[in-house]
């Protein structure tokens, strides 16, 4: 698999364990704390029920509620296709799937996606879409953008379910409509989803109007079969929104990231960053996630499309709607629009450089139109390209450089610009098959080489359940399955806890713990640190019971041991000895390799 739950042997008992702590090759990556510290234990938790229902494992709170409760089967599961194995498979092969289909599977579809935008005339040009956007660092950085595969699937699926000639043929594509459009509804990350909903509204748009001599040739099982698929997603769709109501309406109402609006952050410099993005797993950059872009070559494919349109004097409904969308996009990431136009679009629930990746993702499409949807004839030669592209390398180069200098250096920079200005050359003005077989295997290799050393490559979950800890811990969650812990001053033991099955109080913060809030804070005087989603690190100290509020997403709770007992702790797990107090006594169960385990007695 390609997760870096493998950090966990750098910080737990490091060194101990099976062979298999490590990862076979490429390197782990800390930054994506997201994964291996936060979603991917919150996944292992739902083992522990044998995915029958919900659990109580994560905060150490009974919750219904599908992002709190860990991954259960239902028709709601339906929901999330990539956790399907994990119902019938141990967790090492569920994971191992849950991440290998992120990436083939991805793949795949995103080709036969731009494979249907040239209107099935040129894979060579669908590969070359699919490279820049599964292939890319982007997608690699944020450990498979599943919006981008959900929403490419879902249009395929319905493309061949619409072009179908069985009934059972398309029952089948009708079905994997159903799954990824409510894959792509259910990823609740709404600065993503509402601008990439445009985009993939347009494409359905355009896709079911191409079908249109097709339709007109249905019978009435074909329809029957077009709306049972359609009702097949609402009910996937409405019975994961049932599970999840609750959080969603307790995610709405936190400072962060409920509160999180469109901001005048600007952020269209971001589609720059795909030439020093090539370079993001050789060098140590800050925050890599953030600033991974797509190659997009912004704004060229934008302007060949307008391009070939005057000249060909032929209308492209599908390429004019998105630079349409493409524009408006780009205005939101330089300055904020009115707020009524905002609320109307729901692009107020988005921001700036998250908008900007979509713009890039606009650009890719639009390449693969401008290379396929007009006449061959009329295709620029290679002097007028090159013109077009140098200036536009040139300002990517500066800005590039201007940004990442430090870190990667000015020749490399460069270097790459000149690479990629000679390929999009290539690509735009060489009519001979050959030549762009030729280029096109170039574009998949330098992809695959610069996006595929971004994650490791790992067996089994050994970084974790190989840990004599963890062996402990489960003993004692074995006889003692309904107590609940706490994690002592550090957030990596909390993801430790729930991996091995342990109700764990601060584990991640999904959604606030009123009921615990209430307790620790009864007027309500810090609910704007704690009514958020965040880490929370809880620290013993003889002050008043106070959290603090370290980052936008990170909480510290300094805890006075007099309302250690509001938590309802009875284990604790500490990185160091601590003492009993006059409120409660410790227990020792365990102590070596840097992690001690206390049972509380309260006093």
């Amino acid at each position: 698999h390609f997760s870096s739950i493998g950090m966990f042997d750098q910080y737990v008992e490091p060194g101990m364990g099976s062979a298999y702590v490590e990862p076979i090759f490429g390197k782990l990556r800390s930054i994506r704390s997201d994964e291996w510290l936060v979603s991917t234990p919150q996944m292992l938790t739902g083992q522990f029920t044998d995915y029958l229902g919900p659990n109580s494992i994560l905060q150490a709170m009974e919750s219904p509620i599908l992002p709190t409760a860990g991954v259960f089967f239902g028709l709601s599961g339906f929901a999330i296709p990539r956790t399907w194995l994990m119902y019938f498979l141990p967790a090492n092969f569920g994971v191992s799937f849950y991440f290998c289909s992120g990436l083939i599977m991805a793949f795949f579809f995103s080709f036969e996606f731009f494979y249907v935008i040239t209107r099935k005339s040129n894979k060579a040009v669908a590969l070359i879409g699919a490279s820049f956007t599964v292939l890319s660092t982007y997608y690699m950085w944020w450990s498979f953008a599943y919006g981008y595969f959900a929403a490419q699937a879902a249009v395929v699926m319905l493309y061949y379910a619409l072009h179908a000639r069985h009934p059972i043929t398309r029952t089948g594509f009708g079905f994997g409509t159903a799954v990824f459009g409510s894959f792509f509804v259910c990823q609740f990350y709404p600065a993503w989803q509402v601008p990439l909903g445009y985009v993939f509204l347009i494409i359905l748009i355009y896709i079911i109007i191409d079908a249109g001599n097709v339709i007109k040739s249905y019978r009435k099982v074909d329809f029957a079969i077009l709306f049972f698929s359609i009702g097949l997603m609402i009910a996937f769709i409405g019975s994961y929104l049932y599970d999840s109501r609750e959080y969603i309406t307790a995610i709405t109402n936190t400072v962060y990231p409920g509160k999180r609006v469109m901001s005048g952050d600007p952020s269209l410099y971001k589609l720059f960053n795909y030439v020093p993005a090539l370079f993001f797993s050789f060098f140590d950059v800050q925050n890599p996630s953030e600033s991974a872009m797509f190659i997009n070559f912004f704004p060229l494919p934008v302007l060949l499309n307008i391009y070939y349109m005057i000249r060909t004097k032929k209308f492209n409904l599908l390429a004019t709607l998105l630079i349409i969308v493409s524009i408006i996009f780009s205005i939101c990431s330089i300055m904020p629009l009115p707020e009524l136009f905002l609320k109307v679009t729901l692009l107020l629930h988005s921001i700036p450089k998250r908008i900007v990746d979509i713009v890039a993702f606009i650009q890719i499409i639009l390449l693969v139109i401008a290379l396929t949807h007009y006449d061959q004839e009329k295709k620029l030669k290679i002097l007028p390209v090159l013109i077009m592209t140098a200036p536009i390398m040139l300002i990517t180069g500066y800005y590039s450089a201007s940004n990442f200098e430090d870190a990667i250096g000015k020749l490399y920079i460069y270097a790459a610009c000149i690479l990629l200005g000679l390929l999009f050359v290539v690509v735009v003005s060489y009519r001979r098959n050959k030549v762009l077989h030729m280029t096109t295997a170039s574009i998949f290799v330098l992809c695959a080489v610069t996006s595929l050393t971004v994650l490791p490559f790992s067996k089994s979950l050994d970084a974790i359940y190989s840990k004599p800890i963890s062996i402990h811990i489960q003993g004692i969650v074995e006889t003692d399955p309904d107590a609940k812990w706490l994690s002592l001053n550090n957030q990596i033991d909390c993801g430790l806890l729930v991996a091995n099955g342990a109700p764990t109080i601060n584990s991640v913060q999904v959604i606030p713990n009123i009921e615990l809030w209430e307790k620790l804070d009864p007027h309500n005087q810090y609910e704007e640190i704690y009514n958020r989603y965040a880490h929370l690190t809880v620290e013993i100290s003889e002050e008043d019971t106070k959290p603090e509020l370290a980052f936008l997403d990170h909480i510290i709770l300094k805890l006075n041991p007099a309302d250690l007992k509001k938590t309802g702790a009875q284990y604790i797990l500490s990185p160091s000895p601590i003492s009993s107090t006059d409120s409660y006594n410790l227990i020792q169960l365990y102590g070596a390799n840097g992690h001690f385990i206390y049972q509380v007695q309260y006093n």
